[in-house]
């Protein structure tokens, strides 16, 4: 769902209301770079639908996403990394925001040591309890619509280093680059190494 239809949609029930029992655990993925409405949308599919966790979605390398709309895995690319980070940030916060003061009490931190060796409770956005993990989608990596390819594996982990500092707790690493602009969604999935 896209961050800014989950606040100025009426009626987001019949897209939200799926966290059945049965369900869980279930996640919630927003697409967006507006942190102001990631914040609002963070704190609605929290509180009031009661999802496990929510994602970003860093991966979407559709025209309309990604080029029209400067969202999806445009973000990965300069100079949007600064909104991946801020939306990052702002989904943490809504989340930090819509907690109880019971809530922080009991804040669940998933103590794993990542892949880079940090603890996840040392790496979360400064201060902020959290009580569910908010995650990303991306790719390995990208080709941009002015053809600077960014598929080194050197950006891949600077870039999740710095997802995780900005409040991250959890990757989705989609085993390809994708190609901006110039390939379909489609194309994308079977096209890009």
């Amino acid at each position: 769902h896209v961050d800014e239809t989950l606040v100025f949609t009426d009626n987001v029930d019949q897209h939200l209301e799926l966290a059945t029992p049965e369900l869980h655990p279930i996640v919630c993925q927003i697409g967006g770079r507006t942190p102001a409405y990631a914040i609002k949308a963070s704190q609605m599919v929290h509180e009031r639908y009661g999802y496990d966790e929510i994602n970003l979605n860093i991966d979407c390398p559709s025209n309309r996403v990604s080029g029209k709309r400067c969202f999806g895995a445009i973000l990965m690319a300069d100079p949007h990394k600064d909104t991946a980070y801020a939306m990052v940030e702002a989904m943490a916060e809504g989340v930090q925001t819509s907690m109880s003061d019971g809530d922080k009490d009991k804040q669940e931190v998933d103590g794993r040591a990542d892949e880079l060796g940090e603890n996840i409770a040392t790496s979360t956005h400064p201060s902020a309890p959290i009580s569910i993990p908010i995650s990303v989608k991306t790719r390995v990596g990208c080709e941009t619509p002015d053809g600077v390819c960014l598929d080194t594996t050197e950006h891949l982990i600077t870039f999740v280093r710095n997802l995780r500092q900005h409040g991250c707790h959890r990757f989705y690493i989609h085993a390809r680059k994708c190609v901006i602009g110039g390939l379909s969604p489609i194309q994308n999935r079977i096209v890009p190494p």
